[in-house]
């Protein structure tokens, strides 16, 4: 090799060693100290709370330009290509994504359209309220705030950013109009500016909050309009078409699919004939009343092959598919929306109630000294809790099936003069509440609440509950007493008689036989007849023929160190293979039992004696 050739060798090489360094500190100066680069909310003074307006406009006219503003309330809108409701989620994230770009590099150019700032990629254009400041960050790090005062209503913005092409390594060159330096910045701006006006409209149908709204008027095509009126702590009332309390619970769901009711399909914006959608006439109409102004929804037709319908917010020249689901949620008649609880009464707070059958004795139950409930009349018997917890809770959630008459003149006509039944709550510092039953019709019963007029119709499956007279009030228990305290055991069946005594703490045979009983069978036996409940107590004692209880199938004696005795006997079963049984000492109070007590009394000498170890 001569030495022109390695001279000329050794030029290229420092070349492209000069370029390379070049390149690299380049890259070097846009990476490094990346988190002091200041961000352009900071170079600018912009923050996400203070932008009032955005427009963005693109250079590929697939994208049609869009402009959003806040209203009086602060609330974003979308106002241009069509004004309706934005997606505040949405506008908050863009907006702060491109405050939060850092600075990267300042460069001096002459020519934008290299780098694709003439005509900009996107530009995006942003007002702030009255007066503000921007900081400038000048040559060697020198930083200056220049106050501007630009109104949010001013057709010139506060800011106006343009975003160019991409560079090499990840950033996108950009430039504020009234500067003559670019800068870069991210090159996902590009993607996260890049939206149509769909991407920042809400899916929500309506725009409310539940607990802002007074008052609801739902118009159902043909029929008068309903209204009603909330009357604070979520109650409401019905105004029209007749002045009575209102479902509160209904109403609220009716808010509840409303507030979450989503846009399937924006169907048309701008002027349309509504008679396409059904909407010139439409079948329903809902508007509410919110504190500081009014909404309503329009339904329309339903959508052909779909299960969509039509429906328009009245303030917005916008027609949308929603769920066809919203025609049920609305179509609701006075019935539907008026409160149809018969009775109003504090069930938690009932300390007694009496249930008076006509030509029967009361029936009365009081909570005693701990809470727990007795029958007081006409027998004094504990009272089965869960029972009564049935009877409150069924006669506070009782509604009306129909409503027969608001101003009745004659209650004869229902039953309710002389009730058939009458039930009566009594709470420590209010007058008693008394439901009244009258009258059959059907499968209902005639009903009112004795202080209001109205006469309704209620499920007669009521009777079920306050019906069930001192045998289904009553405690299940049969025996009261503690296993422990058991001295004796006798049993009978068949021909197999025995008796088991308590020495210390086992037991033993006594009869026929004397020797050590299993202690873990015979305290089996004890602790199931402690436990013994009954399926149900019998209002009327059925014929022996049908129980056998005069010759039961079994017998059990259990005798307490007290000397006190409890019998039981287990007689015939019904239909259901329940047997009836009694206790000797009250023969004319039957229940029913299950089966298995059977097995579990039949117990023999052989399967109770000790087993013998042997040899």
């Amino acid at each position: 090799m001569n030495f022109r050739t390695t001279y000329f060798i050794c030029i290229v090489f420092a070349v492209f060693l000069w370029v390379y360094l070049i390149i690299w500190a380049f890259f070097l100066d846009e990476d490094a100290g990346t988190n002091e680069q200041p961000r352009i909310s900071e170079v600018y003074g912009l923050s996400v709370d203070t932008v009032r307006r955005i427009r963005l406009s693109f250079k590929d006219p697939a994208y049609r330009p869009l402009a959003l503003a806040r209203d009086e309330k602060g609330a974003w809108q979308l106002t241009d290509p069509v004004a309706t409701n934005a997606n505040e989620v949405k506008v908050t994230e863009i907006l702060d994504d491109i405050l939060n770009k850092r600075v990267k590099r300042r460069i001096e150019v002459t020519e934008l359209s290299q780098y694709g700032l003439d005509p900009p990629t996107i530009q995006i254009d942003l007002w702030q309220d009255s007066q503000t400041s921007a900081t400038m960050i000048m040559p060697k790090g020198a930083i200056i705030n220049l106050p501007i005062a630009v109104p949010a209503d001013s057709e010139i913005p506060t800011n106006s950013f343009l975003i160019g092409t991409k560079t090499v390594n990840y950033s996108v060159y950009a430039k504020e109009a009234s500067e003559s330096h670019i800068f870069l910045i991210e090159s996902s701006a590009l993607q996260d500016l890049t939206k149509s006006p769909a991407d920042f409209r809400t899916r929500n149908a309506l725009k409310f909050e539940p607990d802002d709204v007074t008052e609801i008027t739902l118009s159902i095509a043909g029929e008068e309009p309903i209204r009603c009126q909330t009357g604070g702590e979520a109650e409401w009332q019905m105004s029209a078409p007749i002045g009575v309390k209102a479902d509160s619970k209904e109403i609220r769901s009716i808010l509840d699919a409303l507030h979450v009711l989503k846009v399937a399909e924006f169907t048309k914006d701008g002027a349309a004939d509504l008679t396409d959608y059904g909407l010139e006439n439409p079948r329903i109409r809902l508007s509410l009343q919110l504190r500081d102004e009014s909404q309503a929804l329009l339904v329309g037709s339903d959508i052909p092959d779909t299960a969509h319908v039509y429906v328009k917010p009245d303030t917005l020249e916008s027609v949308y598919a929603v769920n066809r689901e919203i025609v049920n949620t609305l179509d609701k008649s006075v019935f539907d929306l008026r409160d149809k609880r018969v009775i109003d009464f504090q069930r938690t707070g009932t300390k007694r109630f009496e249930i008076r059958r006509r030509g029967e004795p009361k029936i009365a139950c009081a909570k005693d000294l701990k809470g727990a409930w007795q029958i007081e009349e006409p027998v004094a018997l504990k009272a089965d809790a869960e029972v009564v917890d049935d009877i409150l809770f069924g006669v506070d959630s009782l509604k009306a099936l129909e409503f027969v008459a608001e101003q009745p003149t004659n209650l004869s006509r229902y039953g309710l003069d002389a009730p058939a039944l009458q039930v009566s709550f009594f709470t420590l510092d209010a007058e008693p509440a008394v439901l009244l039953l009258g009258k059959a019709k059907g499968g209902s019963l005639y009903a009112k609440a004795r202080n209001a007029e109205r006469v309704v119709l209620v499920s007669a499956d009521i009777l079920d509950l306050i019906g069930l007279g001192v045998s289904g009030l009553r405690h299940k228990q049969v025996l009261e007493f503690e296993s422990e305290d058991a001295f004796k055991l006798a049993l009978r069946h068949g021909d197999v008689q025995l008796t088991c005594q308590k020495q210390g703490v086992n037991w033993r045979l006594v009869s026929p036989v004397q020797e050590d009983a299993k202690n873990g069978a015979v305290n089996s036996i004890i602790y199931r007849l402690a436990d013994l409940t009954a399926d149900k107590f019998l209002a009327s004692v059925p014929n022996l023929d049908v129980t056998r209880l005069n010759k039961p199938e079994v017998q059990a004696t259990i005798t307490l160190k007290n000397l006190k005795e409890h019998t039981l006997q287990v007689g015939a079963a019904n239909e259901n293979d329940q047997h009836y049984a009694r206790l000797r000492a009250a023969p004319d109070t039957v229940f029913l039992v299950e089966a298995s007590i059977l097995d579990e009394l039949r117990q023999t000498v052989a399967d109770l004696r000790q087993e013998s170890s042997g040899l």
